[in-house]
């Protein structure tokens, strides 16, 4: 697994926010071929000359549940159910933070208290939404 770990580390080209997404995604993926897969689809859609960092934050938004997609793409809606609403987003919020695509800027008492996106990740988030014809 550390060979391959290197081997997609060297496709996001030195690029940090593409290496911390990129190990976001892969701590979610359990064993060796769920990481090959990983690897095969990074090698199918970036180009050997290039690294595309939209190419891993895409990946890595494809593998969010449907309701983090949403969270992701509303960064804030939150389903209503059987748990207190707060306490789901909660959740919402600190799976986004463990998959790298928010980065906690502020914590007081151990909650976080302020969040921020990269432009890239916010782009990708308009991207998707209106894919999805969200407003």
């Amino acid at each position: 697994m550390e060979r391959l770990a290197k081997e997609m580390v060297d496709k996001c080209g030195g690029l940090p926010l593409a290496v911390v997404v990129l190990s976001g995604l892969l701590s979610h993926k359990r064993g060796f071929e769920e990481w090959q897969k990983v690897k095969d689809h990074l090698w199918q859609n970036i180009k050997d000359d290039s690294s595309e960092v939209s190419c891993i934050l895409s990946l890595s938004y494809n593998n969010l549940s449907t309701a983090l997609k949403q969270c992701f793409l509303y960064f804030g809606f939150v389903p209503t159910g059987k748990e207190i609403m707060e306490d789901v987003a909660k959740g919402f919020l600190n799976e986004l933070i463990r998959r790298s695509l928010i980065q906690a800027a502020r914590t007081f008492w151990e909650k976080v208290s302020k969040c921020r996106i990269h432009d890239l990740l916010r782009d990708l988030a308009v991207k998707k939404a209106l894919e999805v014809n969200l407003q």
